[in-house]
């Protein structure tokens, strides 16, 4: 077991300073700072707001703009699926996302699942004139109901991008 020393511990915590103060969060606190933005941008009602939905239109289904998901206990789940599934009415967007420590490692089986998943994904081409095509007032019958399906690796650095992302 090797010791760590008090000269070693200030040389770790300044690379940590060094890497900014994202690179010490935990896989944890990177989901829940992805539901916060999540929310933020119409990803996700919290079910308090879904009862108050329902009750300003009694008796009419309330439709869920989108689902932020995140399996809490994976007893019998399936192993290496993404942490994060995130679903949007409005844009037809899918989000998958595997959360990992700055440092973290992408487990084998993790990445066969996330490699399954971006089989799915449109080229950005073929997306970009499928968006164009949803804004058009009457799309093609087949195209409106393609929805956008995208998967990534998120780490703690990248909370900017996944607050572009999920705009």
């Amino acid at each position: 077991m090797t010791r760590l020393t008090t000269r070693g511990l200030a040389k770790l915590q300044g690379q940590m300073t060094a890497l900014g103060p994202d690179a010490a969060m935990t896989e944890s606190e990177l989901s829940r700072e992805i539901d916060k933005l999540a929310i933020r941008a119409g990803w996700h009602l919290r079910p308090k707001d879904v009862d108050e939905l329902a009750s300003l239109q009694p008796g009419e289904p309330v439709l869920l703009p989108g689902l932020v998901f995140h399996p809490t206990i994976m007893y019998r789940s399936e192993p290496g699926w993404p942490d994060k599934t995130l679903i949007r009415r409005r844009d037809r967007r899918i989000i998958f996302a595997e959360c990992k420590r700055q440092d973290g490692k992408v487990r084998p089986r993790q990445a066969q699942i996330l490699e399954l998943l971006r089989a799915f994904v449109l080229p950005p081409e073929e997306r970009d004139a499928i968006q164009a095509w949803l804004g058009a007032p009457q799309p093609p019958e087949p195209l409106h109901r393609i929805t956008a399906i995208e998967v990534f690796v998120w780490r703690p650095s990248d909370l900017p991008e996944i607050e572009r992302v999920l705009r």
